[in-house]
Parts: C-alpha cells; sequence; structure tokens
C-alpha cells in the first residue's frame, strides 16, 4: 500500500480530520539526531521555521512569515485591551470549536491560558495569541483574520518521537484536531518519507482544492511538518484569502490605537 502523498498547496483545515496512514507497512523510524539548541524562532514559542517549507500561496506564505517573526514585545497581554476586542474573541471561539477538540481549546481551558494580542501597523496582519502546556505537550496558537496556526511541541521529545515523526504526528492528529464533524471529514497520507527529520513536508487532506477555490472553512487543512516541530493550518475567512485585503485589518481603530502605543516595533 502506497499511502505517500506530498502536497505543496497551502490547506485549509475547516473539514474533519481522519487519519489515512498504514500500520501494516510503515518503514522503521529513522533515529534520532542530537538536536541543537534552541533557535530563534523556538525560543520565541514558535515551533516552525516557514522559510523552509514549500507554501503554494505567496500570500499565505506572507501572512504566516509576518506572524511567526512577531516577536514577545510585538504582543500585549489581552487583559490590557479585552474590552476593545470583544468581538474579535468571539469569533476565533467560534472558529475553533470547528478546528480543535475540547481539551485542546484554549477557548476553554481557562486560566493557564495565556492570551495576548498584536495590531499590525503597516502590510502585516492583526493577531491574537495564545500559549499553553496541557497533556505533555507546548501550545502555541497565532490566529489572524484569515487563518489560524496551531504549533505543537511535546515537552520529552525523546519519549514523543521514540517510535518515529510518523507516528508522533499522527498522534498529534488524533488528539489535537477536530477530524469528524457534520460540517467536514479530512483524510491525510503521510508521505513515505516523513520519518526523515531532514526534510519538511506540507500535507493537505484529501482532495483539498486549491487556495483560489475554497468555498469555506470545511475545503482544506494543512500539516506542517519541519523537524520536531508541527503545525496545522486552519482556513477562516475565504475572501480575503487570495487578491482582495492585503492587510488582515482585523481590530477596531480604538484597539489598534492603545496596541501601537503599548506594543515594541
Amino acid at each position: 500500500m502506497n499511502l505517500s502523498r506530498t502536497c505543496k498547496q497551502c490547506s485549509l483545515l475547516g473539514s474533519t480530520l481522519v487519519l489515512a496512514v498504514c500500520g501494516a507497512h510503515e518503514p522503521a523510524p529513522a533515529p534520532l539526531p542530537i538536536r541543537a539548541s534552541p533557535t530563534a524562532h523556538e525560543t520565541h514559542g514558535n515551533t516552525m521555521n516557514i522559510d523552509k517549507l514549500e507554501i503554494e500561496s505567496p500570500l499565505v506564505e506572507s501572512r504566516l512569515t509576518y506572524a511567526l517573526k512577531v516577536p514577545d514585545a510585538g504582543f500585549v497581554p489581552r487583559e490590557k485591551v479585552a474590552t476593545l476586542l470583544t468581538e474579535p474573541f468571539v469569533q476565533s471561539e467560534a472558529m475553533s470549536s470547528f478546528f480543535l477538540r475540547p481539551d485542546f481549546n484554549p477557548h476553554r481551558l481557562g486560566e493557564g491560558v495565556r492570551w495576548s494580542v498584536h495590531a499590525t501597523s503597516g502590510q502585516g496582519t492583526d493577531l491574537l495569541r495564545a500559549r499553553y502546556e496541557t497533556q505533555d505537550l507546548e501550545l502555541s496558537i497565532l490566529e489572524g483574520r484569515t487563518f489560524v496556526l496551531m504549533q505543537a511541541r511535546p515537552s520529552d521529545i525523546d519519549k514523543a518521537f521514540a517510535h518515529g515523526r510518523r507516528a508522533h504526528v499522527v498522534a498529534l492528529l488524533t488528539r489535537l484536531v477536530q477530524s469528524s464533524m457534520w460540517s467536514h471529514t479530512w483524510t491525510f497520507r503521510l508521505p513515505d518519507a516523513v520519518d526523515d527529520l531532514s526534510r519538511t513536508f506540507v500535507v493537505s487532506n484529501d482532495g483539498a482544492p486549491a487556495i483560489s477555490d475554497l468555498h469555506d472553512h470545511n475545503d482544506r487543512a494543512d500539516i506542517l511538518i519541519e523537524g520536531y516541530g508541527t503545525g496545522f493550518l486552519f482556513y477562516k475567512r475565504i475572501g480575503q484569502r487570495e487578491g482582495f485585503e492585503p492587510v488582515d485589518a482585523w481590530f477596531g481603530q480604538a484597539a489598534r490605537s492603545v496596541l501601537l502605543q503599548q506594543q515594541s516595533p
């Protein structure tokens, strides 16, 4: 059984994930290399290096690159502007229920989640950020007006990767993502070479259309696989995905003014 499919498209995770992986014919996991010290993007709480991933859409790639490179000082704690951002958080909570299982949905986990926000002053995107630890995972969510990116990193990498990267990614999909809903069913075929930690992959759900052909948030989802990091990319607002609005200005002017005064450049 050949279950390999490496999709170089940037997919929509609005549909339910059902894993299609071969258990009987999986290759033996590759030995784990010695890990280097954390890189800059890892110390900022990000596990993905977007420069190493082949993202289909330049617009999507630019949004993710911007989001992942905003430093900690560019975010302001939610409580400082909570009353000015009611609507974005309501929208975020609604969309998260389509993408994430309840046990890992930051809107359901209470005080252990560290929320912060960032307002763009130019050709970037307004962002909500959640960081939290639960069930042996360190999780980070970056959310803009058009996308949600969840990054997952195990607290014990040696244990999590003991049976190879394939098994680890499958376990994360099963645990984190809403893989069966009335609105969608997602199946993924991980490439044969996924256990090779030197390689990176963007894997879309089976049958995912091109980003320019998406109809709603149920059509596509991406798994981003790079080194020890795994990301799940979900798309929210179709009308802004390709060429409609170059700036994802999600926040109102009152919130933007306060945030731009408080966050570092």
